[in-house]
């Protein structure tokens, strides 16, 4: 039985790995393409702190819009909780991103 637990968090811990990194190749790749369409170079550091950024930002989103939902009794969400979640994740991300890169 603990095997059957411990494989199915390892294939949950996969799949999240798979999709940040398709999340952030795709980050990646729009940053680059707006850097050039503004005639702008973008280091490398600033490309990946970038992509961990809207990561962690979409991460908190999901997360919070799921609250929003479940707080007004509903099982999914709707647009309600998606405008409600982006005021409030907005200021805490870019608290959080400034201590993190800060200390960094």
């Amino acid at each position: 039985m603990g095997s059957d637990v411990d494989r199915g968090e390892e294939e949950e811990e996969a799949a999240s790995e798979l999709l940040r990194d398709r999340f952030r190749l795709c980050t990646i790749s729009i940053a680059e393409a707006e850097a050039k369409q503004n005639g702008m170079e973008i280091s490398q550091p600033i490309v990946a702190c970038i992509s961990d950024l809207a990561f962690k930002y979409a991460q908190q989103l999901a997360k919070d819009v799921e609250l929003f939902a479940q707080h007004a009794g509903r099982k999914s969400v709707n647009m309600e909780d998606v405008i409600l979640s982006v005021t409030t994740v907005s200021f805490d991300t870019a608290a959080a991103a400034y201590l993190f890169y800060s200390t960094s």
